[in-house]
């Protein structure tokens, strides 16, 4: 039973999903400025969104292993087709179970939120699908920055606040920019990291067509977008202070070999907390 659990903690890359569930808390603090919180919806939209993330980790380790891109020496983290914890039978099969979970619980939010949802959903589970499954895939295509900034951004902030509220909120999809803008750092720092394996699997990222040092510019500018981003809807606040923290990961970040790479990625994705936390603060002040 525990070997099971832990299997499938690997399978789905459990440390990644911090990127999905942070922006839906984010969306629920949000709501909870306007309503009561329906926690049975939070907490399926919590689920959804981290299945269609576990999904996407899924099909990218699927098709990087069936196309011999991955490898023993794979300098991330253990992946478990490479590892041969499991074959590529059963992580098909085990697509197809994360896939119905996320179709399951997503056929639910469509009854609570209709169209508006099921338009974000569809857009959602296509770009799971899409970020690696074909040949002309969004990280081949190098548009994987843009869709990480969109989806783990202002749709999942704008569409958690929509399903509590009923309405389009303004500070959700400000709230979004800057959970994205954190979202596509971690994709930064991953693709710095994997240029090796990237440049075998014709990925064509912001870093490999045009280096380690313009991906640390790209970094540097999305983490000053956070405080460009709440100066713009909360002016100063404490909540610009993301900014700050993610500063002294920038100065990190350019003086780091491949080993530091994935410490700074996990901390890159801590950021959204700090967010929270700096919302929850914010609210606290302001109710005051």
């Amino acid at each position: 039973m525990k070997d099971g659990i832990v299997k499938w903690l690997k399978i789905i890359r459990l440390g990644t999903l911090i990127i999905s569930f942070c922006p839906v808390v984010i969306g629920i603090i949000i709501a909870s400025k306007y309503v009561d919180i329906n926690w049975l919806i939070g907490i399926i939209t919590i689920i959804t969104a981290m299945s269609l993330q576990a999904l996407s980790n899924m099909i990218n380790d699927y098709f990087d292993y069936k196309n011999g891109i991955d490898t023993p020496q794979y300098n991330g983290y253990e992946k478990p087709l490479v590892s041969g914890i499991l074959s590529i039978k059963e992580q098909k099969r085990n697509i197809f179970i994360v896939l119905g979970i996320s179709l399951v619980f997503g056929f639910i939010l469509v009854l609570e939120g209709g169209i508006p949802i099921f338009i974000l959903g569809v857009f959602s589970l296509l770009s799971a699908w899409l970020y690696t499954a074909t040949g002309y895939s969004l990280s081949r295509l190098g548009l994987g920055d843009i869709f990480v900034f969109i989806l783990f951004g202002p749709i999942a902030t704008v569409g958690t606040v929509y399903l509590q509220t009923g309405d389009f909120n303004i500070e959700s999809f400000w709230a979004g920019l800057i959970s994205g803008s954190i979202a596509t750092g971690v994709l930064i720092v991953n693709n710095i990291r994997d240029r090796e394996t990237d440049s075998l699997a014709n990925r064509k990222s912001f870093a490999l067509r045009f280096g380690k040092r313009a991906s640390e510019i790209e970094y540097f500018i999305f983490i000053l977008l956070t405080f460009v981003f709440s100066y713009a809807y909360y002016g100063l606040s404490i909540i610009n202070f993301v900014c700050v923290f993610g500063l002294i990961l920038f100065f990190m970040l350019i003086k780091a070999k491949q080993e530091k790479y994935n410490i700074i990625l996990v901390l890159t994705s801590m950021l959204n907390l700090i967010f929270i936390i700096l919302l929850v603060l914010d609210l606290m002040i302001n109710n005051n």
